[in-house]
């Protein structure tokens, strides 16, 4: 038996592994493909010149995460940033959903939940009870 030769199968496997997870991490930043209401696996791993196969195995053993867990959590930081927006610049709730790249606005409350703990709704008043608290005590110390 070649244990020699399974090791450094598992290490060329890790270093594609790390190589593809660089790619993916700098694709989405980049070009923010999540806000794609249509991304699939497929398209992702075409766009990363991979197979769905690599890709998949990736967000299960990287990130712990299927492949619609990975989207929806990149679209609900999306959302909690739009939502944080001034009130000049904010949008209403249909607009964040559908701009975070939701399908649905079922969807887009279930993935917030699950990500976040709060509703949207909760989450924006959470946030707003923050920044006013801050500002107070802004105010007290000047």
């Amino acid at each position: 038996m070649n244990t020699k030769g399974q090791y450094s199968d598992l290490r060329s496997f890790d270093d594609r592994v790390s190589g593809l997870n660089k790619s993916l991490e700098e694709y989405m930043l980049e070009s923010k493909a999540y806000l794609n209401s249509n991304l699939s696996l497929k398209q992702l791993a075409s766009d990363l010149i991979t197979n769905q196969t690599y890709l998949s195995l990736l967000l299960n053993k990287v990130y712990k995460s299927s492949f619609n867990d990975y989207i929806n959590k990149l679209r609900v930081e999306e959302a909690c940033r739009l939502l944080k927006k001034s009130d000049k610049d904010k949008l209403d709730m249909d607009q964040v959903w559908q701009v975070s790249g939701f399908n649905s606005r079922a969807t887009f409350y279930s993935s917030f939940r699950k990500f976040t703990g709060l509703g949207p709704v909760g989450y924006q008043k959470s946030y707003l009870r923050k920044v006013r608290i801050i500002n107070q005590l802004n105010n007290m110390t000047l």
